[in-house]
């Protein structure tokens, strides 16, 4: 399990208005050995597509993933860079699609 941000719950006391996107998905490419599930979900503000936190659970992937959205989080990234940003592809380590880009997809529709 991992944390970053902040949920929606606290992005609302915080005077945000937040929308989030919730996926499963495979933590590696799925032709290769040992994939497993991940559960994202990412938080945003709705007026400026800012991304204002993660959360995330699954066997393995987790925490490097919530670093990522740590990282973004020291300067406002809007949710559409997180959506298409470079990230390593290693199949035993991550899809071409990373569960990142999936999640920010899926957020991005609630916009």
């Amino acid at each position: 399990m991992a944390y970053t941000g902040l949920n929606e719950v606290e992005a609302r006391r915080a005077g945000f208005h937040p929308v989030s996107g919730f996926v499963t998905v495979q933590s590696r490419a799925t032709a290769y050995p040992g994939a497993s599930p991940i559960h994202i979900r990412l938080v945003a503000d709705r007026p400026t597509g800012r991304l204002l936190g993660a959360q995330m659970v699954g066997k393995e992937g987790a925490v490097g993933r919530t670093n990522v959205v740590a990282a973004c989080l020291h300067r406002p990234t809007p949710l559409e860079e997180l959506a298409l940003m470079d990230l390593c592809y290693a199949p035993p380590f991550s899809p071409s699609w990373d569960p990142l880009h999936i999640a920010a997809q899926e957020c991005l529709k609630k916009f």
